[in-house]
């Protein structure tokens, strides 16, 4: 396989944290993309692994925990955000060799099927679109025990922190891939 996909495979293993509401029904949450990332690991001449991240992601995440099978995962990342913590190759994985982002400035996937693994994680199964080209990705999502809503403490005045818990619930998947690693650490 020629391009991006086997060039760099950083997005085999795309995940959305998907966060379980305390109510039944379904939720929908909005991927702050001030709070999220999405990561990866590229083995680079068999000896290192290069880390990076993608920094412009947005997206939605709809949770029914009634009947996980429809819930939906709908992720957008910025490709013009890649960051290596090394210029050249960043310009490098920006230019036509790799994700093309004058012409391709986004990456997508969009989630087909989600499904509840025995150890209570989740298969999500969907359409990941790279430069263009779209392949089926098959990622691992593990839930929190139960949503955090003050991660703080700080439920009483005066807060020592600068601003109070907003109520809003996170959660860091565990991503497991046979090609490369990702990580997407989004807030919702």
């Amino acid at each position: 396989m020629n391009g991006p996909f086997s060039k760099v495979g950083i997005l085999a293993g795309l995940a959305v944290a998907l966060a379980l509401p305390a109510s039944a029904g379904t939720t929908t949450y909005q991927i702050d993309p001030r709070h999220s990332s999405a990561g990866f690991g590229v083995t680079h001449l068999m000896i290192s692994t290069v880390r990076g991240e993608f920094h412009g992601v947005t997206g939605t995440v709809v949770v029914d925990d009634t009947d996980i099978s429809k819930s939906s995962v709908n992720v957008t990342i910025d490709a013009t955000t890649v960051d290596t913590r090394e210029p050249d190759r960043d310009k490098h994985l920006k230019s036509e060799a790799f994700f093309d982002v004058a012409k391709y400035p986004t990456i997508t996937f969009q989630s087909t099927k989600v499904e509840r693994n025995a150890d209570g994680s989740l298969k999500v199964t969907g359409d990941l679109t790279i430069r263009g080209v779209t392949k089926t990705a098959v990622l691992t999502a593990t839930l929190p025990k139960a949503p955090i809503k003050d991660p703080w403490a700080c439920s009483a005045p005066p807060c020592p922190l600068p601003q109070r818990s907003t109520g809003r619930t996170s959660a860091w998947p565990g991503i497991r891939s046979s090609t490369a690693g990702a990580l997407l650490s989004a807030m919702m």
